[in-house]
């Protein structure tokens, strides 16, 4: 009889701890930028670039640069990075989730005197970041959800329980 009851208990503890993490995907945690950002802080606008393996800039407080008519500018993060927060499903993907960097923007430019060629390189004081409009994800279980806001599925921490329930790899 006490078995019975344990087992029971069991049962229910362990459904009831599925139900509550199925229904944590669909909660926002963090709402995506729902217009482009006016300019009363500085920011700028990046997107991962999977070919080259670096973040590039996409816009600043003009607007979003037209991909056909800018040149791949890249850009380093320093300060708070979100990379070491959100998975990696959300930009390691064809279709790119567009980043706001909060901060300040420093351009360093060098001069390659072989080549007569002018290398950029932008770099972000980071204070803080949003998603810009939608999220958009390789992973086809977070294709279900809303792509207006991020959920628990998207943290990085989440990574690390796919990969002991579900063997998942971000790689």
């Amino acid at each position: 009889m006490k078995k019975t009851i344990f087992y029971k208990s069991l049962m229910i503890a362990f459904l009831t701890m599925v139900v509550l993490l199925s229904v944590s995907f669909v909660f926002p945690v963090k709402f995506c930028l729902r217009s482009y950002p006016d300019g009363d802080a500085p920011f700028c606008v990046v997107r991962y670039d999977g070919m080259k393996n670096w973040w590039i800039l996409a816009g600043d407080e003009t607007g979003l640069y037209d991909w056909n008519t800018v040149s791949d500018q890249p850009v380093g993060i320093v300060g708070k990075n979100f990379e070491d927060v959100i998975s990696g499903d959300l930009y390691l993907w064809d279709m790119p989730t567009y980043f706001v960097l909060w901060g300040d923007v420093t351009v360093k430019e060098e001069y390659d005197d072989n080549h007569n060629v002018v290398s950029r390189q932008y770099t972000v004081d980071c204070t803080d970041w949003d998603v810009l409009e939608r999220v958009h994800s390789r992973n086809e279980f977070r294709m279900n959800f809303s792509s207006r806001y991020l959920t628990v599925y998207d943290y990085k921490w989440f990574d690390e329980f796919r990969k002991v329930f579900w063997y998942y790899d971000e790689s």
